[in-house]
């Protein structure tokens, strides 16, 4: 037999599941409060405007070190494949809401890594700075190459 929670209880679970999501609210927009001050403006355009500023940012000495960094990163894809695949076989074989809401949750950030690695890659081999946002509508084909 199921045993209820009182009225008391469950408003005192609800008041601390709100004080959570308000807490994880609140470190979240100082996160992006934080990334967006860490480069000015100025600073950004610079980095648009000369790539080597970008290869010193992301850590590349040399030029030279660019068809192995691409490299690397092309080794990234497959390692943010596998848990998509793996959730995708158990979501199969299980059957469960469960299973499906793993995919789900697993799928997401692996899929953002998958494509910011293949902006990289793409920045790296064109030699010149691109806009995450502009890249992927690029991509789709919502705006057109520029020479």
């Amino acid at each position: 037999m199921k045993k209820y929670l009182s009225t008391t209880a469950l408003v005192t679970a609800l008041c601390e599941s709100r004080r959570q999501c308000s807490l994880l609210r609140n470190r979240l927009c100082a996160r992006v409060a934080f990334f967006r001050s860490h480069r000015s403006s100025q600073e950004q355009h610079a980095v648009a405007q000369d790539f080597s500023l970008l290869l010193a940012a992301w850590g590349i000495a040399d030029d030279a070190d660019i068809p192995g960094v691409i490299r690397v990163l092309r080794l990234r894809v497959p390692l943010f494949i596998a848990p998509v695949v793996l959730c995708a076989l158990a979501a199969i074989w299980q059957r469960t809401m469960l299973s499906v809401i793993a995919l789900c949750l697993i799928s997401l950030p692996c899929l953002l890594g998958i494509l910011t690695t293949l902006w990289r890659i793409s920045l790296l081999r064109n030699r010149r700075f691109l806009p995450f946002g502009r890249w992927l509508l690029q991509g789709v084909g919502v705006v057109s190459h520029r020479p």
